[in-house]
């Protein structure tokens, strides 16, 4: 078999970010390797033995249940192909960005199934020696009641926010934050941003439970 999906195993159940692994008997034989979800793009690499891409379920809108994903090649067309199982449970997740080194990149971080949110905290921690955050842009997002308040604190790679209030959160967009990248920064690079210290509370200041972070990328054009 010329191309192989190795990872996850076909009927797997996968959530948040999911690494993608394909092998290749001989990459010479071809110019650009395409993975795709449903039949749409979400990376592209190099040919090579091995192979990976990361899958954002959550950042591509992806609704729980089966999802075709194929790894593609071009010039001399070889494919691979498998069904996987999408599982995302209640989950704070940044939401994958991308642009030019020198721009001001807005990353969003949003809510996902949670119907009575009110409260949350988490810190989101970077490379800062490729992302460099605009501490003055970070503003609440449009499914923050105009009466709950964001606080934010901000230090070298991390960014801890507070949204607070007594009314349920009206959408999932909780914040979102402008990152310039830096020069170190190289076509093509991924720089993550993780989310940690996740907690996310009800109207009556009840902990909602399970409550899974999920970091993105800032792809670098």
């Amino acid at each position: 078999m010329m191309m192989k999906i190795t990872s996850p195993a076909s009927g797997a159940s996968c959530s948040g970010n999911q690494v993608i692994t394909a092998t290749m008997l001989n990459p010479a034989m071809a110019t650009n390797v395409d993975f795709m979800a449903n039949g749409e793009i979400f990376d592209t690499v190099t040919p090579g033995l091995v192979m990976t891409a990361q899958l954002h379920t959550l950042s591509r809108g992806l609704s729980n249940g089966p999802l075709t994903i194929t790894v593609q090649s071009t010039g001399n067309v070889f494919t691979a192909s498998e069904t996987i199982n999408i599982n995302n449970q209640r989950s704070i997740y940044v939401e994958d960005a991308n642009g030019s080194v020198g721009s001001y990149v807005p990353v969003m971080v949003k809510l996902h199934n949670f119907t009575n949110a009110a409260k949350c905290q988490f810190s989101l921690t970077y490379d800062h020696n490729k992302l460099q955050l605009d501490p003055d842009s970070v503003t609440k997002g449009s499914g923050i009641p105009a009466t709950s308040t964001l606080d934010s604190s901000p230090s070298t790679g991390i960014l801890t926010v507070t949204i607070s209030g007594s009314t349920k959160f009206v959408g999932g967009d909780l914040m979102v934050a402008h990152f310039q990248i830096r020069t170190p920064s190289a076509h093509g690079a991924k720089n993550a941003i993780g989310i940690t210290a996740v907690s996310v509370k009800d109207t009556a200041d009840t902990l909602l439970l399970p409550a899974v972070g999920v970091p993105g990328l800032v792809t670098t054009n």
